[in-house]
């Protein structure tokens, strides 16, 4: 899914993000650990601690589930949006998906 919502943009520094919803039961790095961070009350960002690019998501109203940045993966272009959240957000000048 694409996310617009201001929370998201802020911490990516992009006009949207994004993001591949797996189970976190099914989800392992498999180098180094991710340093995180409390965004907003409920909801848990990850990030890379040498590089500070946004890695994940994770909140306490979808319990079970991390969100994991598209652009942050090895082949990003697997992972194709079916999906915008927050549209009421996006800015005027954003794309469709």
């Amino acid at each position: 899914m694409v996310c617009h919502c201001p929370d998201c943009r802020r911490a990516t520094g992009a006009q949207s993000v994004a993001w591949v919803l797996v189970a976190a039961s099914a989800f392992t790095v498999s180098v180094g650990a991710p340093l995180e961070y409390a965004s907003s009350p409920g909801a848990l960002r990850t990030f890379c601690g040498r590089c500070g690019t946004t890695l994940g998501w994770r909140g306490d109203r979808q319990p079970g589930r991390i969100d994991i940045t598209v652009g942050s993966l090895d082949e990003p272009a697997r992972f194709v949006p079916t999906r915008a959240v927050y549209r009421r957000h996006k800015l005027p000048w954003a794309s469709e998906i």
